[in-house]
């Protein structure tokens, strides 16, 4: 089926209807153009949608879900008549009209840079290129709080083959050289860094990543493979920050390979499976710790979730008293066991669950390895894990996928899997980034941080 975009020129889309197309329009300023085509969907005011203070100019989201994927539209407005084909709890907001032998699709909405290009190419797409039937789509405004993941596409210019080991400094350089960034993508990762709003992830998809070995048994073994992969994980990572090893954390490798292993399976650390990983903020007991963290999938399993849980939801969920307790030092964090050596119980310095403004809160928490050294700090805890259990969410990555979260405000996890054992379990690639690199230089060197825990 031939799709449309309605834009300034109705002659085109009047074609495309009579030849039994489907036109899409997006837009409200010229109904003029819909009268031209015989459109008889009435367009009224904007939905009462509860304000973001992050866009004061926005009235508010609704989601919008189809079969496989789903999408943020910006404050939509009630249409009248034509077949409902979205709808939100403030009537309908999407509706389609036959004229002639062909389809009119309207989803008006407000106009907005990040949207209005980016958006609408990747709806059009992803939902308005399949025959999707009526019952199909669905707007719900019930998740207006929960992560607003983005998606851009990644493209790389370099093949990524090199002829031995690359130093971080290297792949780095490589990756920054090799990449062409998507002007698009190189804006969202910049705005990304200097302001996440609430949602705190942005998730990257169709990452180059080469031709892939079978899963490695052990993190960091040999596969023989090509740098794509790490070149594309690189150089986001780069532009988003400082991306760094940690010498006690898989030997200080820039870029780290997350796989299950026999060993780790029923444990508390990135290469379980079995069991749940807890939420946890990355490396919450290290002084020096990352800012922002990328999850790049190379092999995925549908079965394997990854969990996240942002501050706002969190704090929202909790009673002002709780929330006081967690803003006091009142609580300390255990050393995750893949930084220590032997059965050291090392614990971090007393510090804050809760620290920021109400309006921009942080968070600091393990969910097993912090805890508290007054009853009352404990009993905070207590609450707080009913709250991420209340207002949690997830995501599953698929083979290209890139999510990338900050530290500061989304705790995250995994659920549990199954693994085979046999070269096509679950794989991904990690970067830990630094904000900066104002660190000692006896600590730092070579990017890499050298702390050790005893």
């Amino acid at each position: 089926m031939q799709v449309h975009v309605l834009k300034d020129d109705p002659v085109p889309a009047l074609e495309v209807l009579k030849a039994g197309g489907r036109v899409v329009c997006f837009s409200t300023h010229d109904k003029d153009l819909l009268n031209y085509l015989g459109c008889t969907i009435s367009i009224g005011a904007e939905s009462e949608f509860e304000e973001n203070p992050e866009f004061p100019h926005v009235k508010g989201y609704v989601k919008v879900s189809g079969d496989r994927t789903s999408f943020y539209s910006l404050s939509a407005r009630v249409l009248g008549g034509g077949t409902p084909i979205l709808r939100s709890s403030s009537g309908v907001v999407g509706a389609k009209e036959c004229i002639g032998s062909g389809e009119l699709w309207i989803l008006p909405s407000l106009e907005y840079s990040s949207f209005r290009d980016r958006g609408k190419n990747l709806f059009v797409r992803e939902v308005f290129l399949k025959d999707t039937s009526p019952a199909g789509l669905h707007a719900d405004r019930t998740e207006v709080c929960r992560p607003d993941w983005k998606r851009y596409p990644l493209t790389v210019s370099l093949d990524g083959r090199h002829a031995g080991p690359l130093s971080s400094g290297g792949l780095r350089t490589s990756a920054l050289l090799g990449q062409q960034v998507d002007p698009l993508l190189y804006g969202a990762l910049k705005g990304f860094a200097r302001n996440p709003g609430s949602g705190g992830s942005l998730l990257v998809r169709d990452c180059p990543l080469g031709n892939l070995p079978p899963t490695p048994s052990v993190p960091g073994g040999y596969t023989g493979k090509d740098c794509v992969s790490e070149i594309s994980l690189m150089t986001i990572a780069s532009i988003v920050g400082h991306p760094v090893g940690y010498r006690p954390e898989m030997g200080g490798r820039i870029v780290q390979d997350i796989v299950p292993t026999k060993k780790d399976r029923n444990e508390q650390t990135s290469t379980s499976s079995l069991t749940d990983l807890y939420y946890h903020t990355e490396a919450v007991f290290h002084p020096y710790r990352p800012r922002w963290l990328a999850l790049l999938c190379l092999r995925g399993d549908p079965s394997a979730r990854t969990t996240i849980c942002n501050v706002y939801d969190i704090v929202s969920a909790l009673s002002e008293d709780v929330c006081e307790v967690l803003h006091t030092s009142e609580f300390v964090t255990g050393v995750d066991t893949s930084y220590v050596r032997g059965g050291s119980v090392a614990l971090s310095a007393p510090h804050k669950v809760l620290d920021g403004t109400p309006n921009r809160p942080r968070i600091s928490w393990d969910w097993s390895l912090t805890s508290g050294v007054s009853e009352r700090a404990r009993s905070a805890l207590h609450a707080l894990k009913a709250a991420v259990r209340e207002v949690q969410s997830f995501l599953v990555l698929g083979a290209g996928d890139l999510l990338l979260i900050d530290n500061t405000i989304l705790v995250h996890g995994r659920s549990s899997f199954t693994p085979r054992f046999d070269g096509t379990d679950r794989w991904l690639q990690r970067a830990l980034i630094l904000a900066d690199t104002n660190i000692p230089h006896d600590t730092f060197t070579e990017d890499v941080v050298g702390l050790e825990f005893l």
